[in-house]
């Protein structure tokens, strides 16, 4: 369940045990480039009349997104960075197709955004048009 705003970026802490949040980096300002791979505020909202959680992101690169995940409210979701090691000890890498595997492993720092609620999870990998777009892992 999630909605994006197009722009292009990543990153957070994830425990498989536990959901924790990395402390926010400082956002590039408006239209600059991101210099590292991070995430820039996770912050609750209300999405469509329901609870939501905004990531703010950026790839190294790239220039700052946001990403919406309806309904859940932050504390239940969590944002990370993660590379192709992680994403296999999680079980979602096996899941994706060769384009995914492809834009992970050649994107900045082959790491990749990974966003998990409670009820489903999701990556962020980059495109070739220099986007980012939704690739379900679980659900």
């Amino acid at each position: 369940m999630t909605t994006r705003i197009s722009a292009t970026i990543a990153a957070l802490m994830l425990s498989s045990a536990s959901i924790a949040h990395a402390a926010p980096a400082t956002r590039p300002a408006d239209g600059a480039v991101a210099t590292e791979t991070a995430v820039l505020e996770v912050r609750d909202i209300t999405l469509r009349g329901g609870p939501g959680c905004r990531v703010a992101f950026a790839y190294a690169g790239n220039v700052p997104e946001d990403l919406f995940w309806a309904g859940e409210r932050c504390g239940a979701v969590s944002a990370a960075s993660v590379d192709r090691d992680r994403l296999a000890a999680m079980g979602n890498w096996d899941r994706l197709d060769d384009h995914a595997k492809e834009r992970i492993s050649n994107g900045p720092g082959g790491v990749v955004l990974r966003v998990e609620g409670r009820f489903s999870a999701s990556i962020y990998p980059i495109d070739y048009n220099n986007l980012t777009y939704e690739v379900p892992v679980s659900d």
